[in-house]
């Protein structure tokens, strides 16, 4: 098990604020944009009343983290005690600086190199991935290296935030070669581990560039050294990231672009994509949903939002499947 500290970085939005919604809505009005209805991305930020069962699945999980930053917008919940000795909490505008508002993940994302602190080895978390079952710090970190999919499969969608990750690749291909990122994602790739996941290789390998590949949307190891050296060799675009109000097409997704530096620099661990976590959207059916909640099946499950019909039927259900699960105050909440 590695000795090294690891952090853990969460950002979390309070769209019940309503000082929050206005300046978001009135943003949105200046740049021409719906402040209702299915146009206005209301599920990119909803708040469903489960964020202190991160905390909790993070603490009966995870113990040996040494520190979680959560960048916030918005009020804080009520419940949680900021003076937890293991917790910074910083807001998105000491990153950004009062004169930047903006109510888009990536330009934070842009600036967490920022946190005071923050360790070599740390995980960036969405406040909807969740810790399943107890993971060592290895698990993150194999071979004292982030892990990374051992199998990339080409990324297919086409909403803003697929585009903000083919964007990303275009930088990623301005700086590495397709041989120089090729010599160290297949030799991690083409191997028996990989199993019935080699069937995709032929179509990745295929590509005349470096392309971007899907995200399994679950907590994202990094280095920060490697971190630090990708955001250097494009200052610009990252800076750019960070003045962006809202998503759009001509997005860079950060992170993402973080990550895509590690694979080119050899800079991981592959690993099979299912042992990593699972992806859930909340809008299809409830029943796998709980069954995550209430097992140990995935070592890491995200419960991502989607437009909903029956909204208080399914925050209703969770809330019973979380409380069932992680029935203990954490440390990290007012008792």
């Amino acid at each position: 098990m590695s000795a090294d500290p690891i952090d853990f970085v969460v950002t979390w939005v309070n769209s019940d604020d309503l000082e929050w919604r206005a300046r978001r809505d009135s943003a949105r009005r200046k740049h021409g944009l719906s402040v209702s209805g299915g146009g206005a991305g209301e599920e990119r930020h909803r708040e469903w009343g489960l964020f202190r069962y991160w905390f909790r699945s993070i603490e009966k999980h995870c113990p040996w983290v040494r520190r979680i930053y959560l960048v916030h917008a918005g009020r804080l919940p009520e419940w949680l005690d900021v003076s937890h000795p293991r917790l910074s909490v910083v807001s998105d505008q000491e990153l950004l600086g009062d004169d930047v508002q903006t109510f888009n993940s990536h330009a934070v994302e842009s600036q967490l190199l920022r946190l005071e602190g923050l360790s070599e080895k740390f995980v960036y978390f969405n406040d909807d991935f969740y810790i399943g079952r107890p993971l060592r710090p290895d698990f993150f970190f194999p071979g004292g290296l982030p892990y990374g999919v051992n199998v990339p499969t080409i990324l297919a969608d086409g909403d803003d935030r697929a585009h903000a990750m083919l964007n990303a690749s275009g930088l990623i291909n301005r700086h590495f070669s397709r041989r120089e990122y090729w010599s160290h994602v297949v030799r991690r790739t083409l191997r028996p581990a990989s199993g019935a996941m080699l069937a995709r290789a032929p179509l990745f390998l295929a590509s005349s560039v470096i392309p971007p590949v899907t995200d399994p949307h679950v907590g994202m190891p990094f280095l920060r050294t490697v971190v630090e050296e990708a955001f250097a060799a494009e200052p610009e675009a990252i800076a750019a990231a960070s003045r962006a109000v809202f998503r759009s097409p001509l997005d860079v997704a950060p992170l993402y672009y973080a990550s895509m530096w590690h694979f080119a620099r050899g800079a991981y661990t592959a690993r099979s994509k299912k042992t990593l976590g699972r992806y859930f959207s909340l809008s299809g059916d409830l029943a796998p949903i709980i069954a995550a909640i209430e097992s140990e099946k995935y070592a890491q499950f995200c419960l991502n939002d989607a437009a909903i019909d029956d909204l208080d039927v399914r925050e209703a259900t969770l809330a019973r499947a979380f409380q069932a699960r992680f029935p203990e105050v954490s440390d990290y909440e007012y008792a």
